[in-house]
């Protein structure tokens, strides 16, 4: 708006100057005949004039309107994508943090034991991922509220936080339990980290956080916002 100020003042001073020619002409009319013609020869020419002006300030005003309306659609366009982008973006990046913690324990099982040393060191990575997780459930809830998200993409990272909360708590409860003679630390007292590396498809790892995960990927390339069937979708956790 603030670029149709000066065409509105000029505007409001070409008015104010009809204003002045009219009472110019009225006041060097010398009888009243000549008085009334002048006069309503001025008004007619200043109702033209005031017609296309107030409908030139009309336009520009409506122009300037429409032109922030749009901006402000760009910009939730530009901040939903943004949200968009980062979520998907963040998900791959965890993901893959967690398939690379899944492999290495996979592959330093001995004797279906594994080192503690180990164990600490995989359940440090993957608690900072869940809480990256957390953070990336919270905005897709914000953005399903805004309607720039399907809500079933929070459902879907809530299922996957939730999954690496339970391994989370399985170790903070072996922690306070741990037998400090041994060095190794046996699979069947980890009957969540025991299902996280298993090889099984049946297992909670892929219908707890592999599915999910690729129902976030979809939701993604499908393009959720536009759908007119947004919401309607939810993720249903499998046991």
């Amino acid at each position: 708006m603030q670029s149709s100020k000066p065409k509105i003042l000029v505007a409001l001073g070409v008015a104010v100057g009809l204003i002045a020619i009219l009472i110019w002409l009225y006041s060097r009319a010398n009888t009243g005949q000549q008085s009334t013609i002048e006069v309503e020869s001025a008004k007619s020419v200043i109702n033209a004039l005031s017609a296309v002006i107030i409908g030139g300030v009309v336009m520009e005003i409506l122009k300037n309107l429409e032109s922030e309306r749009q901006a402000e659609q760009q910009a939730r366009i530009t901040r939903r994508a943004l949200l968009r982008t980062d979520i998907i973006e963040g998900t791959a990046r965890l993901y893959t943090n967690v398939k690379r913690v899944r492999r290495l324990a996979r592959a330093n099982v001995i004797n279906n034991h594994i080192a503690k040393n180990k164990y600490d060191e995989w359940l440090v990575a993957l608690n900072d991922d869940q809480l990256d997780f957390e953070r990336y459930k919270r905005a897709a809830q914000i953005g399903a509220r805004v309607g720039w998200l399907d809500g079933a993409t929070a459902d879907a990272l809530e299922a996957m936080e939730k999954y690496l909360g339970n391994l989370i708590t399985e170790y903070e409860q072996n922690a306070n339990h741990a037998d400090l003679a041994s060095a190794n630390i046996a699979l069947d007292q980890l009957s969540a980290f025991t299902d996280f590396i298993a090889k099984s498809r049946a297992s909670r790892f892929h219908s707890e956080f592999v599915s999910p995960y690729h129902i976030v990927l979809e939701l993604a390339t499908q393009g959720w916002v536009e759908s007119p069937k947004m919401g309607q979708k939810r993720y249903t956790r499998k046991i």
